[in-house]
């Protein structure tokens, strides 16, 4: 299925430089459907709250359908920049970029194995910190230690892990199979990753320090630079990095994880 895959790596500045031309020539719809998405996010949390002082029942499945309308413009989003990718021209329809069922639930059963990755780093963590334990460290610092290990390990596990929706939408793949590819694609890439995703959390990052300092005004304005802009290149940013390692990846067609792993 991902024959053309090659051992991956990029340059950020690359990444970067080619998501500012592709965002300034599709910009309307790459910023509307962020603009939706997050829209979408703030009803669904407003709505469920309201609905919830009366009817409990209506307020779940109405947030269940909020998550549904939220993922599905996003999966919406990721297949029209990759459409602008791979064919450098506007969808014309918008069935091309509209999410099946297989999708949805291909999706939710990675995000399962997402989280369910979590808790086992944490319990095998805790597993061998109970085993130290047994040489001298103090009870009380165990489950501390586990914690910070879990979180450590949690990070890095998490972001190799988490291009596995790219891998359903664009390339039809398996739950687990999506997850095994994201290791695979983000190997000996870890770093460069960071340094991207680093670059683009940094207005998001100083609009929150701004919120908190009590400069609403100035916050205000740098969270609307952030999802008018900065979150539209993020989008784009992730898929380019996603395509080019992707594109330079030559390991197995079904390749293992804990090979891929360090």
């Amino acid at each position: 299925m991902i024959e053309f895959l090659k051992e991956s790596t990029f340059a950020v500045n690359d990444v970067l430089r080619l998501a500012w031309r592709v965002l300034k020539s599709q910009y309307p719809a790459i910023a509307g459907l962020c603009l939706l998405s997050f829209i979408t996010s703030m009803m669904s949390g407003f709505l469920s709250a309201l609905f919830a002082d009366f009817n409990l029942f209506l307020s779940i499945i109405m947030a269940f359908g909020f998550i549904l309308l939220y993922f599905g413009i996003q999966f919406m989003m990721f297949k029209y920049i990759l459409n602008i990718l791979d064919s450098k021209q506007s969808v014309t329809h918008i069935r091309d970029i509209v999410p099946s069922y297989k999708h949805y639930v291909n999706f939710f059963i990675a995000t399962f194995y997402f989280l369910l990755t979590f808790v086992i780093i944490f319990l095998v963590i805790l597993g061998l910190v109970f085993i130290v334990d047994f040489v001298g460290i103090k009870s009380r610092l165990v489950v501390p230690m586990a914690l910070s290990l879990t979180i450590l390990c949690s990070f890095f596990i998490g972001i190799r892990i988490s291009f596995f929706p790219f891998f359903i939408i664009d390339k039809d793949a398996k739950a687990f199979q999506s997850l095994k590819f994201s290791l695979a694609i983000t190997r000996g890439n870890f770093t460069r990753v960071i340094m991207l995703l680093g670059f683009l959390a940094l207005f998001h990052g100083i609009s929150v320090y701004f919120f908190k300092q009590s400069y609403v005004v100035l916050g205000f304005l740098i969270l609307l630079l952030n999802y008018s802009l900065i979150v539209p290149l993020s989008a784009v940013a992730i898929i380019i990095a996603y395509r080019k390692m992707m594109s330079e990846y030559d390991g197995d067609q079904d390749p293992e994880i804990f090979s891929n792993i360090i």
